[in-house]
């Protein structure tokens, strides 16, 4: 039998917007944006879904959804619902809730400093070599030096960094590191690390009412690294499964066209980047088209 509908939170034109459906974008827009839940956002992220609604109902009055250009967009629409809908279900729906104990410890870490070198390495194998290295008795500075191809004492040093500062799988090793050891490699959004924990700086004083005002504002941040981590996890390992070739000429001769646009600078100078138009978007269409390979992959 079909699962029951959610409640319906509005009707739009006559269509139904259920609660479900606002509460799965509700979401995926904090996550996406970063920003905390606040009831006025919940208000205009509301407001925005009825605006999208109408305007749905009112292009396909006026026969626009029978386009061929919006029927492939919306398929292709459809099949990142579809693998967002998979990977909520894989990893999302299968993630505990922190308990109160970790969200004490993520408290704490976040009140602290570790003081940490690194090697930055671009493939696993370099970085298993550079590991086999320092497990025979090479000085991680030495290390370091012969990787960053100086003579600086200071090389690969980043200083006293802080938990909620860094790459997800960059934090967690650096902060479970003890202070004078260096960290098995591990895989970051970056590339390939090795850390290695110099100091530990502590905050002494840590108070119970601090942590009663911060414990939601931790707990949320907690939650977002757990997803981070354990959904780059899921997809590597999906990814890797799937024998992914990238077609690279198709995938430099692309980034070269876009990088050829000419663009509207003054339209986003506050990014320092370019606006392309409706042309500019033609134009690169029409020299590889919507069936230029990228990558190819097996399901």
């Amino acid at each position: 039998t079909s699962e029951p509908e959610s409640p319906t939170v509005a009707t739009v034109d006559g269509l139904a917007m259920h609660e479900d459906d606002v509460l799965r974008s509700y979401v995926d827009y904090l996550i996406s944006t970063g920003q905390n839940d606040t009831e006025a956002l919940r208000r205009r992220h509301v407001e925005a879904l009825v605006d999208a609604y109408l305007l749905g109902a009112e292009a396909e009055r006026r026969g626009l959804a029978e386009d061929s250009a919006l029927q492939v967009e919306a398929r292709r629409a459809r099949r990142r619902l579809v693998g967002a809908r998979f990977y909520e279900a894989s990893v999302l729906d299968t993630l505990a809730a922190p308990t109160e104990a970790d969200v004490r410890t993520a408290f704490a870490l976040g009140r602290e400093q570790r003081v940490v070198r690194q090697l930055y390495l671009r493939s696993p194998e370099a970085a298993e070599a550079a590991y086999a290295r320092l497990q025979g008795g090479r000085p991680f500075v030495e290390e370091a030096q012969a990787l960053y191809g100086t003579d600086d004492p200071a090389a690969g040093s980043l200083g006293a960094v802080g938990y909620w500062q860094l790459d997800d799988a960059f934090a967690e090793a650096a902060f479970s590191t003890p202070v004078g050891e260096y960290s098995r490699p591990f895989r970051s959004r970056l590339g390939y690390h090795i850390v290695y924990v110099e100091d530990r700086i502590r905050n002494p004083v840590l108070t119970e009412d601090e942590f009663a005002r911060r414990r939601a504002g931790v707990d949320s941040q907690l939650r977002l690294r757990r997803r981070r981590l354990e959904g780059d996890t899921f997809v590597r390992d999906f990814m890797e499964a799937r024998n992914v070739a990238v077609n690279r000429p198709a995938l430099l001769a692309l980034i070269q066209a876009i990088g050829d646009l000419a663009g509207d600078v003054e339209a986003d100078a506050r990014q320092g980047a370019k606006a392309f138009t409706a042309s500019d978007k033609a134009e690169v269409l029409g020299a590889f088209g919507p069936e230029t390979p990228l990558a190819t992959f097996d399901l």
